[in-house]
């Protein structure tokens, strides 16, 4: 996707915006409001192809292998297909580690602890074969890379070996066509547009919630100097020392389209009053806590954290 321009339907005050990727693979849309507001949404590619998903992996240990996976940075589009434990052996090495294979529609990748990160492109596999009976590897598929280069991975027991030697070969086929016939380019993609933020409260009470970032931490996650007369490409630190307040009810969720979590956030929560008063500041709440610098965690992690309310 070359380029990606939208705007909420349901406010006539907000302009298009146009989707921009930024470091890490995140992708982001800002749209500008009058009187200095912005509107910002997500999004996520991914391949149409919900059918190849790792279903061999159970929900925790699919979490962890697309998490490793994030770590090869693959173009958008390719979804683990599968994960694979296995030994690896370089032709230049000399004693096999532990390590993983990752499957996609058109990339092979190899994690080792030894010999690191490998990514091939499905299309310059030139072979797969099984190892003879007297390589270093046992039960090994060889693998053969432009310019005679090999890898060894070892799969335990043959039974294991044969069951990958049918799929990395159908996969590389199946690659070598998609490229050949021109069917790679038209590979359709699923766009997923999404809050920046979403906020759900599980306490069984109204919870008045504000979001506030750091001007300075904005500016050094995002790589922006300091903001003067914006320019369209720094609007993102622009609303820097903006203040999101909402009411939170239980298990309701909040989406929050005017912060996002690209730069450490600090949230104030403080209940409110238990007559029909008017609603009271943080520093009047009977009880009230802060949590400061909330980061958006890695892919396939969680961050749980712990905050206290208490009387001021």
């Amino acid at each position: 996707v070359g380029a990606l321009r939208l705007r909420p339907a349901d406010d006539a005050a907000v302009g298009w915006g146009r989707l921009e990727r930024l470091d890490g693979g995140a992708a982001i849309a800002v749209c500008e409001a009058d009187r200095g507001r912005v509107w910002m949404c997500c999004a996520a590619l991914a391949s149409a192809a919900p059918a190849e998903q790792a279903a061999s992996l159970s929900g925790g240990e699919a979490e962890r292998r697309r998490a490793e996976l994030a770590a090869f940075h693959l173009p958008h589009g390719e979804t683990l297909v599968d994960a694979i434990s296995c030994t690896a052996r370089d032709a230049s090495a000399g004693i096999p580690s532990p390590g993983w294979l990752y499957l996609t529609r058109s990339y092979l990748c190899l994690g080792s602890s030894c010999a690191g990160r490998e990514t091939v492109p499905l299309t310059q596999l030139l072979q797969v074969l099984k190892g003879s009976p007297g390589v270093v590897v046992a039960h090994c598929v060889e693998l053969v890379l432009p310019g005679g280069r090999t890898l060894s991975l070892g799969f335990g027991n043959h039974r294991r070996r044969d069951e990958v030697v049918d799929k990395l070969t159908e996969a590389r086929n199946r690659a070598v066509h998609e490229a050949t016939s021109g069917l790679a380019r038209w590979r359709p993609l699923c766009v997923s547009l999404r809050p920046p933020l979403v906020l759900v409260s599980l306490l069984p009470t109204p919870l008045h919630v504000s979001l506030r970032h750091a001007k300075k931490d904005a500016e050094q996650v995002l790589g922006l100097g300091p903001v003067q007369a914006p320019p369209p490409d720094a609007v993102l630190a622009a609303d820097a020392d903006a203040v999101e307040t909402v009411v939170l009810h239980p298990a309701v969720p909040v989406h929050v389209h005017a912060m996002h979590a690209l730069a450490p956030l600090h949230l104030s929560c403080w209940l409110p009053p238990r007559t029909a008063a008017p609603p009271l500041q943080f520093e009047k709440a009977e009880l009230h806590g802060r949590l400061a610098s909330l980061r958006r965690p890695a892919l396939g992690a969680a961050d749980w954290r712990e905050m206290s309310l208490h009387p001021p």
